[in-house]
């Protein structure tokens, strides 16, 4: 027979499947770690970074450790009732692993933990969609893009800020 010539679907993505014994391995450690560490947080990162996460890693390495995978597969580690629990009370915790979330095991004290990540912010460029933290006030004039060497945003790209909700005029070309 012909080849089929209808559309069909075709996956483009390079990530494999997390196998079986991959959310097992995950489970064990979870279990592992509830049992070397006295203190389980689950926490939730907003805007996650790479960069910033890497550094929480770093400054928390050797003093705790940080778990993120699939929601499921965390809170059936900690345990979903208090007979399936792996430790007392981690299966009150799994109530609460939903979303993008993670699990930080550590010896540290609550009150400590709770300081650090506090203090713990980090500037990062904005992402579409997030609210501004300060306001920017434009001079009138000519719209610059550097200002050493001064440098006028060309006029071809008038439509564009227009489009950003900035109101512009075009004089001669500036």
């Amino acid at each position: 027979m012909p080849k089929s010539k209808r559309a069909q679907v075709v996956s483009l993505t390079k990530v494999a499947k997390k196998t079986k014994e991959h959310k097992t391995a995950l489970l064990t450690e979870i279990q592992e770690s509830s049992e070397r560490w006295r203190f389980c947080w689950v926490f939730e990162v907003g805007a996650m970074r790479n960069t910033h996460l890497k550094t929480v890693r770093s400054q928390w390495r050797g003093s705790a450790r940080i778990f993120f995978g699939r929601a499921a597969v965390m809170a059936k580690a900690l345990g979903t009732t208090p007979e399936e629990e792996h430790r007392s009370g981690l299966h009150k915790l799994s109530q609460h692993v939903k979303g993008q979330v993670g699990l930080l095991f550590t010896d540290s004290e609550p009150p400590e933990v709770i300081e650090w990540f506090d203090d713990f912010q980090r500037p990062d460029f904005a992402r579409a969609g997030n609210i501004a933290s300060r306001t920017v006030v434009l001079p009138v004039g000519p719209v610059m893009r550097r200002s050493d060497p001064p440098e006028p945003f060309p006029h071809n790209e008038d439509p564009q800020l227009r489009k950003l909700g900035l109101t512009t005029v075009m004089k001669r070309g500036v």
